[in-house]
Order: C-alpha cells, then structure tokens, then sequence
C-alpha cells in the first residue's frame, strides 16, 4: 500500500470511528505514523483527503453493483443485493 493510499485508509478509520468531526491533519498523521507535514506531499489540504477518501468509497461501491449487476438474478434479486451491500458497507 503506497503511502497517499495508508493516508486515505487511515482518514477513513477516524471517519468511522469518530465521525467527520474527528478527521483531522493531527489525527491522520498519528494513524499512519508520519509527521502532518508529510501528508501535504501528497494532498495539499484535508479537504483533499476527504475527497479521496469519498472517491474510494465511490470507486468501490460501484465495482460492488457491476459485480452484482453481472450475476445472473432477477432485477429483484440484484436491487436486493445492492440495497443490502449499502447498508453493511
């Protein structure tokens, strides 16, 4: 895992565990055990982060409903599956 990817990872913890409130530059830097100067080497803000962060979660949940939307189910059955894979992700 390259380091922007821990960075993203590690934002998405904290969003997990405390929330947007908690997504801080300091709280970052902690979780991938780097200085915060460092993450601005590969973001230039948390905004940045945080849109990473989002685009990841966008990325993979659309990667979830191809998948699904390839098996061979009822439209039922697919709508289904979609509505349960977003409400465990």
């Amino acid at each position: 895992m390259t380091r922007k990817e821990q960075i993203v990872q590690t934002c998405m913890e904290i969003f997990s565990e405390s929330g947007a409130k908690g997504i801080t530059m300091k709280a970052i830097a902690e979780g991938v055990n780097i200085s915060e100067p460092a993450i601005y080497r590969h973001f230039h803000n948390k905004e940045a982060v945080i849109i990473a962060m989002i685009q990841q979660v966008r990325d993979e949940l659309f990667k979830r409903v191809d998948a699904i939307n390839r098996r061979p189910l009822t439209s039922m059955e697919k709508l289904y599956r979609i509505y349960e894979h977003h409400l465990f992700y």
